[in-house]
């Protein structure tokens, strides 16, 4: 499953007018994207800031160690996703991850019978 993570106010806090080199990272979001990635799901950060700022963004979260898959500054395609409106609820998502792998294990049975 692709998870997509936003990065600023939900990977990364603190940071004064989105200064990304001085925020710290939510330690129960770091926490959730090393589960799911031992899982075998993928985790995607993403950005709305500006591709030409990907450098200074890639040096923080490298900074910080923060294991992913992917970084993308912009849109794009995703199963789940986790951001500022979410991050408060990883309960909830870590449940919505758990159903949509139900679901998907069951759509192969399916098929394979």
């Amino acid at each position: 499953m692709k998870i997509a993570i936003d990065i600023d106010d939900t990977l990364l806090e603190n940071s004064p007018a989105f200064e990304i080199h001085l925020a710290q990272p939510n330690p129960k979001v770091v926490s959730f994207i090393t589960e799911v990635l031992a899982e075998g799901h993928e985790v995607v950060l993403y950005t709305a800031r500006p591709w030409n700022q990907y450098s200074m963004i890639l040096a923080a979260l490298q900074k910080h160690q923060i294991p992913f898959n992917m970084l993308v500054c912009g849109k794009f395609p995703y199963d789940i996703m986790l951001c500022d409106r979410t991050v408060n609820n990883l309960t909830a998502l870590r449940e919505r991850v758990i159903h949509h792998e139900k679901k998907k294990a069951g759509r192969r049975d399916s098929v394979q019978r």
